[in-house]
Parts: C-alpha cells; sequence; structure tokens
C-alpha cells in the first residue's frame, strides 16, 4: 500500500515543480508579448511620415512574433491545466487511499429499494461502492457502469474475460490516469448522447436539394460579373439594384434552416473534439501500430 501512495504522492511533487515552471515561462513570455506591443507602437510613432512599404513591413516584424509567442503561450497553457488536472486527480486518489472518496460521484438518484441487495451493500450513493470505484468522465461512461452494478454478469466465461480487462487496466496506471484527466477536461454535458443523435439527424430537404450547392456559386459569381460590367460601364447601375433585393431574398428564404445548422455545427464542435483526444490515447498507449 505505501508503494501505491508513493505513486500518487510523487505525480503531485513531479507536476507541481512543472506547473511552477510553466506558470514561470507563461509570464515570461507575455511580458515579451507586451514589449513587442509597446516596440510596434514607438515603431509606427517613428516612422509614421515614411512610405506606407516600410510602415508594412515594420508592423509585419511585430506582428509575426507576437502571434508565434501567443500560440506558444496557448501550448504551454493548455500543458498547465492538464498538469493541474492531473494533480487533483492524484490528490483525490490519496484522499481514497483514506476511505474519503468525496470527490468522486456516488450516483445518489439510483438509489433504489427494488434490487435484491442494493440497500444491503449501499450500491449507491454517498461512501458507497459505487463511488469507491467511480472513475467515469462522461455521462454514457457513467449509464454504463451503473448497469454493470444493477445488472452484474452472471456467465463464468464473460467474468473472467471482464476480470482479465480490469487485470490488463490495472498495470496501466499511467494511462488510466491520462485518459481520466483527458476525460475530465472535455467532460461534456449529462445530454451530449441524445443531443448528438439529434444533430445528426437530416434538417430537411433544404440539404439534400441539388439546386441550393449551385446557387452557392452561382449568386456571388453573379455579384463579381455584374459589378466588373458596372465598373466597364457595361451595364447600368440599375441592374445592382435590381440584384441587390433578389439575391437577399434568396438567402433570406432559407435563413431558418442555415441557421439551425449552424447551431448543430457549433453544437457538434463542442462535442467532438473530446473524442479524438480519447482515441488518441487508446491508440499511442495501448495498440501501439507500427509506423
Amino acid at each position: 500500500m505505501e508503494k501505491v501512495y508513493g505513486y500518487y504522492r510523487g505525480i503531485v511533487e513531479a507536476y507541481s515543480l512543472r506547473v511552477h515552471n510553466l506558470t514561470k515561462k507563461i509570464h515570461l513570455f507575455g511580458t515579451i508579448r507586451l514589449l513587442l506591443v509597446a516596440g510596434t507602437m514607438v515603431a509606427v510613432w517613428f516612422l509614421k511620415d515614411t512610405n506606407w512599404q516600410i510602415l508594412t513591413g515594420t508592423l509585419f516584424l511585430f506582428i509575426i512574433p507576437f502571434v508565434a509567442l501567443m500560440m506558444y503561450h496557448n501550448f504551454l497553457a493548455k500543458r498547465k491545466v492538464y498538469a493541474e488536472e492531473l494533480i487533483t486527480a492524484a490528490r483525490n486518489e490519496l484522499k481514497g487511499l483514506d476511505y474519503d472518496f468525496s470527490a468522486y460521484d456516488g450516483a445518489p438518484d439510483k438509489i433504489s429499494g427494488e434490487h435484491s441487495f442494493s440497500l444491503d451493500l449501499d450500491l449507491f450513493g454517498e461512501r458507497s461502492f459505487f463511488q469507491s470505484l467511480n472513475r467515469t468522465v462522461t455521462h454514457p461512461g457513467r449509464e454504463r457502469l451503473v448497469q454493470w452494478f444493477q445488472h452484474p454478469l452472471s456467465d463464468k466465461a464473460e467474468i473472467l474475460r471482464r476480470q482479465e480487462a480490469v487485470q490488463e487496466l490495472a498495470t496501466l496506471t499511467q494511462l488510466c490516469q491520462h485518459f481520466y484527466v483527458t476525460g475530465q477536461l472535455q467532460s461534456g454535458e449529462k445530454n451530449d448522447t441524445a443531443l448528438l443523435a439529434y444533430l445528426t439527424t437530416p434538417s430537411s430537404a433544404f440539404i439534400r436539394n441539388k439546386l441550393w450547392p449551385v446557387l452557392i456559386w452561382l449568386v456571388p459569381m453573379l455579384w463579381v460579373v455584374i459589378l466588373l460590367m458596372s465598373l466597364l460601364e457595361l451595364i447600368s447601375p440599375v441592374i445592382i439594384a435590381i440584384y441587390f433585393p433578389v439575391s437577399f431574398l434568396i438567402a433570406y428564404c432559407k435563413i431558418k434552416n442555415i441557421n439551425e445548422i449552424h447551431h448543430k455545427v457549433n453544437k457538434m464542435e463542442h462535442i467532438f473534439p473530446s473524442i479524438p483526444d480519447y482515441l488518441k490515447v487508446l491508440r499511442i498507449t495501448v495498440l501501439n501500430p507500427p509506423n
């Protein structure tokens, strides 16, 4: 048991040091970005009377490193958040070793006297058997674990297979911690599964309509042609005044469908980013495919 305590204490110490170093780097590069902004303002002041080519080139000399530093700042910030979450997970495991499972969900909403032995064993709720084992970070994962508790296996072969899987995972502590932290950072919401089913259903015949893919290209192209011909005085500007309400009506007649699709895409962007992270963890650590 002392070995387990030492493992999690080691994580807390190592990643606390990492958080400290990352914080120092973030502050350093933030200071450099401020100096770049100040340098840009000074350079623009001194070069304000020069031609626009020199001024533009000078601005790019400051903007490019600023953008690069901003991207690196975001990278460091993500690593810092990950390290902080891993420290929290390790501390919670240390508390769990002392029988304090308050950091984990005990599924109190699943307490029911209908199950033959749920009340005797305290399957769900505070300080329950479920709470001591629950390390799920998504609602579907929580529900699956609840089902396993409510409907335990009875077939010997299936029980042995599950025991083998648990035994294999027990040797991959680092993977389990990484997977858990990745999930904690992007755990999603309770209704994500139902929402995903709704989002993947076609909105209407608008999506499958063959006319609209053509109009998407045709309307802007006609705008370009009309504007060019108007500039060359080949057509009257009245044509622009006529075409504007026509193109507006074409766009507006399907605005409801477009807004609905846009809403779905935004929701998908919230759900989908976590899935590649989970798969990446499993692919690299467990499957270890050849290059």
